[in-house]
């Protein structure tokens, strides 16, 4: 399997998942217990696409110090 191939499925997926969360979270007849559920996968969808703070830490380091070395 592709990079692109991966990352084609992986968004799929994800999606899949945001729009069931999205809708029993709007939807009224759903227990306030099973939303707790629902919330949970939003955010570890939301958190399996943002990028942790070390990391753009990094990039920010790397970011200024690349004009440097390029004198």
């Amino acid at each position: 399997m592709s990079a692109k191939q991966k990352a084609a499925m992986q968004m799929v997926l994800s999606l899949i998942v945001v729009c069931l969360c999205v809708y029993k979270l709007v939807d009224k007849s759903s227990l306030s217990e099973e939303k707790t559920l629902y919330w949970g996968g939003l955010l570890g969808i939301a958190g399996a696409w943002l990028p942790s703070p070390s990391e753009s830490q990094e990039r920010q380091i790397v970011a200024a110090k690349s004009p440097e070395e390029e004198v």
